[in-house]
């Protein structure tokens, strides 16, 4: 047990050192960066350390703990220099669904379970706050940031085609808990590196990581990842064509509609049974754990406390008053808005939904408006995955788990950091214009006084 302590502290008092190296170095830099995009890919809950948990309960959060990506959050904030960048964006969101849950806590039946939510709450705002800031200071660092996405793709890709032909899994997980985690999380990221294919950048690694995307995702055979992934790859594409048509593109989506339909042909059959024999019981389950939501709700209008739907389902006889069996009674509803309605009422999913419109609308203003800027292809691709995510929301819970936070939070930083960079670009853009006509204002009379004199200029 001592030695777990003495390690956390070592790795902490660490960052300090490695952070003041990389604001020296920025290849290291943008190592951290890196780190950041792919550490949420791999399996977490083997790099973290509990200051105190509960390792069996079912919640979404099941302890006081500190994974190697805080440890890279910090280090990255050492990093980056010490200039004046304003306040981080989205403050009043991010205080409203912080106080929202805050407040909820107050109904908890075992409140410990909630502070473990309000933990992981506050490092992913940590997260979000340094991403935001080293973006917003060098845009060379998103660029990094997407890397470790789409290396945290292949690295999945590689663990999934051994699940699959070497130990015969019919369904991949990777190294995340269930596929439709892996789907869902794929989902999120990916677009980013499609857009930038369609811009005519990164061609060989972001078509790689695209590539790699379709094929996992494929493998998971998860129903809503499927349809979701090709939500994602119309809404990148229209969107990217809508920005301005090039042969390139008109290229690429002739190779994405030949490559796709061999895919489609080897897996056609897996594919087809997945939705045609999906079981009816996964179904019912869904239908019976988003009805003890909505009881919760009716019995408690201002939520159960966050993270609390676990124990509620098992202890306050919503199990037994909707007949789930047991290793169902202690689950959570596969329903992110339900969820957050049974544990936090309405005022939380209000908090929630303004936390998740505030980023899509930056996002979507920046797609439209940063044409011709390759920033603005990458706030394409992370619109088309907070929407996909945003929709797949009504299926899963997976936005809750820790490496779909540490992703989505990151995803959130990049689309903040890149539309505020070029806001200030903007900005002085104007200024230096208003300046320059300025001083011709101020110039103009000395010359329509030569002319009246006859004196050439």
């Amino acid at each position: 047990m001592l030695n777990k302590y003495v390690i956390l502290a070592a790795a902490v008092a660490m960052t300090y050192p490695v952070g003041r190296l990389a604001r020296s170095m920025p290849t290291l830099r943008a190592t951290l960066a890196l780190l950041l995009g792919f550490l949420p890919f791999v399996g977490i809950d083997q790099l973290n350390v509990d200051l105190w948990g509960v390792p069996y309960y079912r919640g979404e959060s099941l302890g006081f703990e500190i994974t190697i990506v805080d440890l890279c959050v910090m280090a990255l904030l050492v990093s980056l220099p010490e200039e004046r960048q304003g306040p981080v964006p989205y403050r009043l969101p991010r205080y409203f669904y912080l106080a929202a849950v805050l407040f909820s806590i107050g109904a908890a039946a075992v409140p410990l379970y909630s502070w473990f939510s309000f933990w992981k709450l506050v490092r992913a705002y940590f997260l979000f706050a340094v991403v935001y800031r080293a973006v917003h200071l060098d845009a060379r660092l998103g660029s990094n940031l997407a890397d470790g996405f789409a290396v945290g793709i292949l690295y999945s890709l590689v663990i999934g085609l051994y699940e699959r032909y070497v130990e015969g899994y019919y369904q991949v997980t990777a190294d995340f808990d269930h596929q439709n985690t892996l789907g869902m999380t794929v989902n999120l990221v990916f677009p980013v590196a499609w857009a930038v294919v369609l811009a005519g950048q990164s061609r060989v690694w972001g078509t790689l990581a695209t590539a790699a995307a379709g094929v996992l995702v494929v493998m998971t055979l998860s129903r809503g990842s499927l349809a979701l992934f090709g939500v994602a790859v119309l809404v990148v594409l229209v969107g990217s064509l809508v920005r301005g048509v090039t042969r390139w593109k008109v290229f690429v989506l002739c190779v994405m509609v030949l490559a796709g339909g061999i895919v489609l042909a080897k897996s056609s059959d897996s594919i087809i049974e997945r939705f045609t024999e999906a079981p009816e019981g996964s179904e019912l389950a869904r239908q019976k754990f988003e009805g003890a939501a909505a009881s919760m709700l009716e019995d408690y209008p201002l939520g159960v406390g966050v993270n609390q739907f676990s124990h509620q389902l098992d202890h306050g006889g919503y199990a037994d008053e909707f007949g789930l069996i047991d290793q169902d009674r202690d689950a959570i509803v596969h329903h992110i808005y339900w969820l957050t309605l049974a544990e936090m009422g309405l005022v939380g999913l209000l908090a929630l939904l303004v936390l998740c419109a505030a980023p899509w609308w930056t996002a979507l203003r920046g797609a439209w408006r940063m044409r011709g800027d390759v920033r603005g292809d990458v706030l394409l691709g992370c619109l088309a995955g907070l929407s996909v995510t945003y929709l797949q929301g009504l299926y899963e819970w997976v936005a809750r788990q820790t490496p779909m936070t540490y992703l989505y939070f990151g995803l959130l930083g990049l689309t903040a950091g890149l539309y505020r960079q070029w806001l200030d670009e903007q900005r002085i853009g104007a200024a230096i214009e208003e300046a320059a006509r300025a001083a011709v204002e101020r110039e103009r009379p000395k010359d329509e006084a030569r002319v009246e004199l006859g004196i050439a200029s």
